[in-house]
């Protein structure tokens, strides 16, 4: 599996969000990873008639084995001088596939017009009082700095965030002079983090005129910097990225698609494991700084959250009134009993299956819309389409992220693998219960006990980057010893 436009959406907010400044600019930047450039962002600021105007643009090339994958992400925004946000425009084109955020502001309430391919979407969202756009973020936090405060918070306008604003929270350092290519400098490091992608905290030099110096955020065990550049940057030979994140098993799995229970111990090499989900046929107990997941398709417990709206809204990345989904849905439910919810699932995971042709890397997590034109993707592809039509066909669903074992993978052999799959929300022995459905390995198995959930999404707008935080802890860092496999 691959998660591409997240990792991408990951740069463009994590090491390029709050690098802003308050004076008119034009900077590049690089970005690199593993000593490596693998992308660049240019950013240009400008102010005129009262408003400032931020353009940024990000860039980054990576290689899935063979497979290049580019995404090129352009962000405009437009504020007033107090710092309101006025409008702003974001297009993301991973692969070829490009989708658009159009967003005007008035009164404080945005209309959110959102298009991937011949898909648009409108709505509205009020504007979380109190947060605003990107410059006058920085000019806040100049402000705080400027103060001798050493911990504070700002907030940033976010339609994508269910409250309309999301929250930076700021650990400051006392300056030092520093340097780089382009010279030294005295700055200001800084350690923030925010509620858009919890638990991955971001390093950042801010100069004296408010613009960035140097930016750090670590992926698992994988660093990137951002770093300036005197003009147009020129990038190295894509880094391979997923290979380096299998996990060796030390003790092989006889007949992993038929496992019908596992239990296994995760830990890390460095770093905490975050917490991971208990539920359906997963269980899940602490042990010191490891954890004890057992794996069980024969005992699974009751859902706790099976009222959870979350799990039937339709949504950017799952838009059940699409009238495509609604068409494959009919398709593949043909003979089913329309009250058999189990039965339900599992012919729409075998459609699912026979239905994505051309099972490659290409896509950077579709949604389900673009999936279902486009028949087109991995196992992110496989598990979001699947959560889509199951909705349609009134079955609760949500997607897991985590890992599944592979006898041979990309030349690597007994590995666990980085996977998504769908969760389907069905009635076991008269009581709600997650079962887990996997649509991407085989058509003949729906599931099996090699694998286990690092987090569950219910791929509500606004969580795109939180659904993988889980899964960018722990890339790199984690092992995990096979206890008692089983079939």
């Amino acid at each position: 599996m691959t998660f591409r436009r997240p990792l991408a959406l990951l740069v463009a907010l994590s090491v390029a969000g709050p690098a802003t400044a308050v004076e008119p600019h034009d900077q590049w930047y690089a970005i690199v990873m593993q000593d490596r450039v693998t992308g660049w962002m240019h950013d240009v600021w400008t102010h005129e008639d009262g408003k400032w105007t931020a353009v940024q643009e990000t860039n980054i090339e990576i290689a899935r084995g063979a497979t290049v994958i580019k995404t090129l992400t352009r962000s405009t925004s437009v504020e007033d001088e107090a710092g309101a946000l006025l409008s702003m425009e974001v297009t993301a084109n991973s692969s070829g596939a490009t989708s658009t955020i159009k967003i005007s502001v008035t009164d404080g309430v945005a209309t959110v017009v959102s298009k991937s391919g011949d898909r648009e979407l409108t709505s509205t969202k009020p504007i979380q009082k109190g947060c605003v756009g990107p410059v006058a973020l920085r000019a806040q936090t100049l402000d705080h700095i400027a103060a001798g405060e050493t911990q504070f918070s700002v907030c940033t306008a976010n339609v994508m965030s269910a409250s309309g604003g999301s929250s930076l929270e700021f650990v400051v350092d006392p300056q030092a002079t520093t340097s780089d290519a382009l010279g030294d400098v005295t700055a200001t490091p800084t350690l923030w983090t925010t509620d858009m992608i919890p638990g991955v905290p971001t390093r950042e030099w801010i100069l004296a005129d408010g613009r960035m110096f140097r930016t750090e955020v670590s992926v698992g065990a994988i660093q990137m910097v951002m770093r300036r550049n005197d003009g147009p940057v020129t990038l190295d030979a894509p880094l391979e990225l997923m290979v380096q994140t299998f996990v060796p098993a030390p003790t092989p799995i006889d007949k992993p698609r038929r496992a019908q229970a596992g239990r296994y111990r995760l830990a890390m090499k460095a770093g905490t494991l975050p917490l991971l989900p208990s539920a359906g046929a997963q269980r899940v107990r602490m042990d010191g700084d490891s954890a004890v997941v057992d794996v069980d398709l024969r005992h699974r417990a009751p859902a706790t959250d099976a009222q959870d709206p979350r799990w039937t809204a339709s949504t950017l990345l799952l838009e059940t009134g699409d009238p495509k989904l609604a068409q494959l849905t009919a398709d593949a439910l043909i003979g089913v009993k329309s009250t058999d919810a189990a039965a339900k699932a599992e012919a729409l995971r075998r459609f699912v299956y026979h239905y994505i042709t051309h099972k490659d890397l290409s896509v950077g997590f579709g949604t389900a819309s673009e999936v279902a034109r486009g028949r087109r993707g991995d196992c992110t592809e496989h598990a979001v389409l699947l959560a889509g039509l199951l909705r349609v066909a009134g079955v609760p669903s949500r997607v897991a992220s985590g890992l599944v074992y592979s006898d041979s993978f990309m030349g690597r052999d007994q590995v666990f693998v980085f996977h998504m799959w769908t969760q389907a929300l069905l009635t076991v022995h008269g009581v709600p219960t997650w079962v887990d459905v996997d649509a991407a390995l085989t058509d003949k198995a729906a599931f099996d006990a090699t694998h286990i959930a690092l987090s569950v999404s219910g791929l509500e707008d606004g969580a795109i980057l939180s659904t993988f935080t889980a899964v960018v802890q722990v890339l790199g860092e984690l092992t995990i010893d096979v206890l008692d496999p089983s079939t």
